[in-house]
C-alpha cells in the first residue's frame, strides 16, 4: 500500500523516488516479472510486420475465410480476397462452398495500419495507443502522457517511468500525418471509435489484429493468430536495439522502469551502432522500405510535402 502511495504520488510529481521499491520482497518481486518476461517474450520478424502493415492498408479488400473448428483449435480451409463491390454476393457464394465449416468476414478498417505502425514502430502499450491524443504527436516523437484501461477509461499513465518522449522517423510521422488529414475534425484521440471514445480492446484484437495474421497464414499450430498486440511492442524494442540505440535510450523509449529491467529482458539483443533518432529511422526503413509520402489530396495543400522533406532532412 505505502509503494502504491509512492507511485501515485511521482506520478503527481510530488515525489521523485519509490524508496519501498530498494527493499527486498520487492527486488523478488520484480526478479520473478523479469523471469516470466524472459520466458513468454516473442519477437515477430520484420518480414511479417511489413506483411501485415501493407494487408491492413489494403481497406478496400474482403478478406472470407473458411476455418473448420475441433478439439485442438481451428483448421483454416481457405482464404480469398474479392472485391468490396459486391460483398453479399460474394460472401454468399463462399459460404456456399463452404457449407460444412465455419465462414468469416474480414475487412480491414482505415485506422489499423497507423494503429499497427505505432505499436510497431514506436512500441506504445495497446493502452497508451488507445489514449494518444493528436496534442501529444509532434513530427519527430510522440508524447506518452495518458492510456486507456480494461475497462476503456483514460486516464494519466500509472507510473512516472510511462510518461516520455519515444522518437519516430518520417515513416511514422508521415503515416500518422496521412491519417490525421483523413479523418480531420473527429475530435482528440488519434484512434477513436465511431463515437469519439476510445477503440475497445476486443475491436482491436479480435476483430482486426487477429483476423488480419489469420487472413495472411500468421497463425499457431491450433490455428490461432500467432502474434499478440503486446509482441508488436517487443518488436519495437528489438528494432531499436538491432539497429544501434543505447540501453539508455531503449529503456527511456519504451517506459520500463529502469535499464536494468531492459538488460534483464532484452539484453542478448544489444550491440553497437547508431543512437538517436537514426537508430529509430533505420529501423523504419528496414520495415517499410523507401520513405511514404504525404498525400496532398488529404492534406489540401503543398506544405505538408515541404514540411516532410524537411523532417527527413
Amino acid at each position: 500500500m505505502l509503494g502504491a502511495i509512492f507511485d501515485e504520488a511521482i506520478r503527481r510529481r510530488l515525489a521523485h523516488a519509490n524508496p519501498v521499491r530498494s527493499l527486498r520482497s520487492r527486488r523478488k518481486t520484480r526478479r520473478a516479472e523479469i523471469r516470466e518476461v524472459e520466458e513468454t517474450i516473442r519477437i515477430p520478424e520484420r518480414e511479417v510486420v511489413r506483411a501485415m502493415l501493407a494487408a491492413a492498408a489494403d481497406t478496400e479488400a474482403l478478406f472470407l475465410i473458411a476455418r473448420e473448428r475441433s478439439g485442438d483449435g481451428a483448421r483454416v480451409v481457405e482464404v480469398r480476397r474479392v472485391s468490396t463491390e459486391h460483398p453479399i454476393r460474394q460472401a454468399r457464394a463462399f459460404r456456399a462452398r463452404h457449407s460444412g465449416v465455419a465462414v468469416e468476414t474480414f475487412r480491414p478498417t482505415p485506422w489499423l495500419r497507423p494503429f499497427l505502425a505505432t505499436m510497431a514502430l514506436a512500441g506504445l502499450r495497446i493502452g497508451e495507443a488507445r489514449g494518444l491524443s493528436w496534442a501529444n504527436v509532434e513530427p519527430e516523437h510522440i508524447q506518452v502522457r495518458e492510456g486507456v484501461d480494461r475497462y476503456n477509461v483514460r486516464n494519466t499513465v500509472k507510473t512516472a517511468a510511462a510518461l516520455r518522449s519515444v522518437p519516430i522517423g518520417p515513416q511514422l510521422a508521415t503515416i500518422l500525418a496521412n491519417w490525421r488529414a483523413r479523418m480531420a475534425g473527429e475530435g482528440d484521440l488519434v484512434f477513436p471509435s465511431e463515437t469519439g471514445t476510445p477503440i475497445g480492446y476486443p475491436n482491436i484484437v479480435n476483430r482486426q489484429l487477429g483476423p488480419l495474421q489469420i487472413a495472411l497464414g500468421i497463425i499457431a499450430a491450433d490455428g490461432s493468430p500467432r502474434w499478440t498486440a503486446h509482441s508488436f511492442r517487443h518488436f519495437a524494442v528489438s528494432l531499436w536495439i538491432d539497429e544501434g540505440a543505447k540501453i539508455g535510450q531503449v529503456s527511456e523509449w519504451a517506459g520500463h522502469e529502469s535499464p536494468e529491467f531492459t538488460q534483464r529482458v532484452y539484453g542478448h539483443l544489444f550491440k553497437s551502432g547508431r543512437t538517436d533518432r537514426r537508430a529509430v529511422t533505420a529501423g523504419e526503413l528496414s520495415v517499410l522500405g523507401a520513405v511514404e509520402p504525404a498525400t496532398p489530396t488529404q492534406h489540401g495543400n503543398d506544405n505538408s510535402l515541404k514540411n516532410g522533406a524537411s523532417a527527413i532532412a
